[in-house]
C-alpha cells in the first residue's frame, strides 16, 4: 500500500493517480485515468471484476445518491428471488427475473391529502375517482372545512361504519403489486381499523395490511407475490388477469366528513401493463349514470326561478369521459359523447299560498348555452309553507359538448333543499341512430336536430 503527497492510496501501486488507486493481480494498464472526479480507480492488466457477497436471501448492488437525498438510483441483485432491479428516482422501475423475463415498475400515486386553502389536488382526485372500481361510504371531493382548508378528497360518510374504495386491476406478466394507503384525520382521536384487502374473484378477500387510525395520519401497506398464488398464474413466474384491491376503514361514525378521509393512494406494479377497470375511468360502459344535487338554493330563492348549479352527489361512480359538470353560464352537465339520455329532477321545495303553481323545466342546450330547447315542463301547485316534492323526467337524444339543464320558478320561493332531498339524476346510453344529411333518424318525439 502506498500513499502519495496528493493524499491518494495505491494498492499494488506505487504511484496512485486517484484518491483510491487498486490494481488486480495481472497488474497495470498503465491507463492515465481521464476523469479527474473519479475517486475509486480499479485497473488489471486482465479482466477486472467487483463482487459483491451478500447472504442467499438479502440483496447486493450499487447505490447512488445526491445531495437532496440518499439511494436516487439504484442497481440491485436480489438473492432471494435470483432477480436484478434498477432504480431511478428512488422508485424500482425494471427487473429481470430468474427467467430472464423482464418487467417494468408501474406507478400509480395519487396524492389527494392536504392543500391548505387552495384546492391543488382537484386534479389527482378527478384522476382517481375515474380509476375507481366500487366507492363505499366515502364522499367524494367534500369541500373545504369551514375554516377554508382542504384535508381529504375522500371524506367518510357521517353515517356508516363500514368504508371501503376499491379497484379492479389489470395486470400482464406482474411478479408482485405494491399497494399503499393513507388515511389523515384531523377532528378526533377515535381509533378506527385501517386495512388492505386483496382477492383474485371479487368474493373471497385476502387481508394484506391492517392497523389503526386515531388522530393524525396512519399509512397502511403491502405487497402481493404473485410468484406464491400459482394457481391463478397464466405463466410459472408471473401472473396475467385481475386482481381487485380494497382499502378500508372500519368503525367510529363522525360528521367530520371534510376532516376524515383518504389522503393519499400508491399502486406499484412489476409488470409489463397494469389498467384500472374503473367504473368511471378511461373508456365508458354501454349504459353511464350520474347523480347531482343542487348548489344555489339561496341564489334561486332570492330571485323566486332560476338555472339550477349542481355538485356532484358524492355517491357512486362518475365517468368523466362521458358527463362533465359545468359551473357558469346556465350551469348543468355537459355530455361528451352523442347517444340517449334519461333525466330525472327530483327537488324538494316551499312556497307561499296554495293556489298558484310552481314550475320546473329541463333543457338541452349546445355548447355556448345559446338556443337551449326546453324538453320537458312540469307544473306543482304551491305547497302554502310546506315542503314538497318538484318532479320531473325527460328522455331525448344528445350529440357530443350538449348540456343538460334545469330550471325552477315560482311567484314566491321560501326555501329549496339542498341535502338529501335534492336529486338530479342522468343516464346515459350508447345508441346507434342513422340519418342523413345531419338529419337523425329516431322513434323519439324530441331528437336533436341539426339546428337549434
Amino acid at each position: 500500500t502506498r500513499f502519495s503527497n496528493a493524499g491518494f492510496v495505491g494498492i499494488n501501486e506505487s504511484n496512485p493517480s486517484r484518491t483510491l488507486h487498486i490494481n488486480g493481480p495481472d497488474g497495470s494498464t498503465n491507463l492515465s485515468e481521464g476523469n479527474s472526479r473519479t475517486a475509486l480507480f480499479l485497473d488489471n492488466a486482465g479482466a477486472t471484476y467487483q463482487n459483491f457477497a451478500s447472504a442467499n436471501n438479502a440483496n447486493a448492488g450499487i447505490f447512488f445518491s445526491d445531495t437532496d437525498a440518499n439511494n436516487r438510483g439504484a442497481v440491485l441483485y436480489k438473492h432471494g428471488s435470483d432477480a436484478l432491479a434498477f432504480t431511478t428516482a428512488a422508485v424500482e422501475r425494471m427487473e429481470i427475473d430468474s427467467a430472464g423475463d423482464m418487467q417494468h415498475q408501474i406507478t400509480a400515486d395519487w396524492n389527494t391529502g392536504y392543500s391548505g386553502t387552495s384546492d391543488t389536488f382537484a386534479t389527482e382526485r378527478r384522476d382517481m375517482m375515474s380509476a375507481i372500481y366500487r366507492l363505499g361510504s366515502f364522499v367524494y371531493a367534500p369541500g373545504a372545512y369551514s375554516n377554508g382548508n382542504y384535508y381529504n378528497g375522500f371524506g367518510i360518510e357521517s353515517s356508516g361504519d363500514e368504508r371501503f374504495v376499491q379497484f379492479k386491476i389489470r395486470l400482464v406478466n406482474a411478479s408482485q403489486l405494491y399497494c399503499e394507503s393513507q388515511i389523515g384525520n384531523s377532528a378526533d382521536g377515535t381509533s378506527r381499523t385501517h386495512a388492505i384487502d386483496y382477492s383474485f374473484n371479487d368474493y373471497d378477500w385476502t387481508q394484506l395490511a391492517s392497523g389503526t387510525n386515531g388522530a393524525g395520519t396512519s399509512t397502511q401497506d403491502g405487497t402481493i407475490n404473485f410468484k406464491a398464488n400459482s394457481g391463478a398464474n397464466s405463466r410459472t413466474t408471473t401472473f396475467t388477469g385481475t386482481v381487485h384491491v380494497r382499502f378500508t376503514l372500519e368503525g367510529g361514525s363522525s360528521g367530520h366528513t371534510t376532516l376524515i378521509g383518504l389522503t393519499r393512494t400508491i399502486f406499484r406494479a412489476t409488470a409489463d401493463s397494469m389498467d384500472f377497470e374503473g367504473m368511471g375511468g378511461e373508456g365508458h360502459g354501454p349504459v353511464e349514470g350520474g347523480m347531482w344535487t343542487l348548489a344555489n338554493a339561496s341564489t334561486i330563492v332570492s330571485a323566486n326561478q332560476g338555472f339550477v348549479n349542481l355538485n356532484w352527489h358524492g355517491k357512486g361512480h362518475q365517468n368523466f369521459d362521458i358527463f362533465e359538470t359545468i359551473g357558469s353560464g346556465n350551469y348543468g352537465v355537459k355530455i361528451k359523447k352523442a347517444g340517449r339520455v334519461q333525466v330525472m329532477l327530483d327537488q324538494d321545495i316551499i312556497t307561499t299560498g296554495s293556489t298558484g303553481y310552481f314550475y320546473t323545466r329541463i333543457y338541452r342546450s349546445p355548447s355556448n348555452h345559446a338556443n337551449n330547447a326546453i324538453m320537458a315542463y312540469s307544473l306543482g301547485t304551491s305547497t302554502n309553507g310546506q315542503w314538497d316534492m318538484a318532479r320531473n323526467q325527460a328522455i331525448f337524444d344528445v350529440e357530443a359538448g350538449d348540456i343538460i339543464q334545469f330550471f325552477i320558478g315560482c311567484a314566491s320561493i321560501t326555501s329549496l333543499d339542498q341535502g338529501s332531498w335534492s336529486q338530479y339524476s342522468i343516464q346515459w346510453f350508447d345508441v346507434h341512430r342513422t340519418g342523413r344529411q345531419g338529419r337523425i333518424s329516431t322513434y323519439l318525439p324530441n331528437a336533436h336536430a341539426e339546428n337549434f
